[in-house]
């Protein structure tokens, strides 16, 4: 059990520094003085007396891209467990994104968002089992960067929410376009749901 409720945790407010909270066994909040709620775990692979610590990718919290608190629980006691196995989950994770391989420096290309989320789909494992994800989640994950296309009924399918980002080099994205995709998509689920409410009233 977290020994903080998440209404505990989003009591806690930005300091002039940063400082730490124990969220639970091994699993660290760090709050910047900017608000950025990064979340760490410390944990000692078998056979080594070593304190290692892995800051998660994702930020603390309940949006888009970030990881809620029994996720990160989840997930920070995988790890533990898998270092108590003698397995260093997080240093064979940084290896498998190091340009240097068998000797040979490769030189970084730029990767688009749509690259970049495939990637993700296929390295990302599930918190509770450490198993990659289903099909169906794979599927709604690839499915926000879809391009619109017509179906076996000829019924046209729109483009998936993300689309317009799919090819674009991740480190030119401004974070004003997803702004504006995020408020795009807040305002068409906002009318989905009032033409919904309106033709049950109908009945």
């Amino acid at each position: 059990m977290p020994q903080l409720t998440v209404k505990a945790i989003e009591a806690l407010k930005p300091r002039a520094k940063a400082y730490k909270v124990l969220l639970d066994r091994g699993l660290i909040l760090r709050i910047s003085p900017n608000g950025v709620r990064a979340l760490l775990v410390r944990y000692s692979v078998k056979g080594s007396k070593t304190q290692r610590q892995y800051t998660f990718a994702q930020e603390y919290g309940d949006g888009p891209g970030q990881i809620k608190l029994a996720d990160a629980c989840a997930e920070a006691q995988r790890i533990r467990s898998l270092a108590r196995q003698g397995v260093d989950w997080p240093r064979q994770q940084e290896q498998l994104r190091s340009p240097v391989q068998e000797g040979e420096l490769h030189l970084e290309q730029p990767i688009t968002f749509g690259e970049a989320l495939r990637e993700y789909v296929e390295k990302k494992r599930r918190a509770k089992d450490g198993l990659p994800l289903k099909a169906r989640t794979k599927s709604d994950y690839l499915g926000m960067i879809a391009s619109g296309r017509a179906s076996l009924m000829d019924k046209k399918v729109a483009p998936g929410i993300l689309f317009p980002l799919a090819n674009r080099v991740l480190s030119q994205i401004a974070a004003r376009e997803i702004l504006e995709i995020y408020q795009h998509t807040v305002q068409r689920s906002r009318g989905c749901s009032e033409k919904k409410s309106g033709r049950m009233a109908a009945f």
